[in-house]
């Protein structure tokens, strides 16, 4: 006879600590199979293009703008494309 606590249907508190220890152990593990690897590679696609567009979008509306023009290339670039690398979203 099966207790009711061991049936296959039911899961004990021990068993959810356990699920929890895991994940908090190894994240990684647990995020890198989160998702299939199609659609993470398509978000990644679709986050870098839309940095890119918005970059380019900050470039477009201050070509003409003296303040910005005066910042050397590369800090120009990298003060456009922070604000995307940090909130995506």
């Amino acid at each position: 006879m099966v207790s009711p606590a061991r049936s296959p249907g039911i899961r004990t508190v021990h068993d959810f600590k356990d699920t929890i220890q895991f994940i908090l152990d190894y994240p990684p593990r647990v995020y890198a199979r989160l998702f299939p690897s199609t659609q993470t590679w398509w978000l990644f696609t679709v986050l870098v293009t839309l940095n890119i567009v918005d970059w380019e979008g900050f470039e477009h509306i201050n070509r003409n703008n003296l303040a910005v023009t005066m910042i050397l290339r590369g800090p120009r670039v990298l003060s456009g494309s922070l604000p995307n690398i940090r909130n995506p979203f």
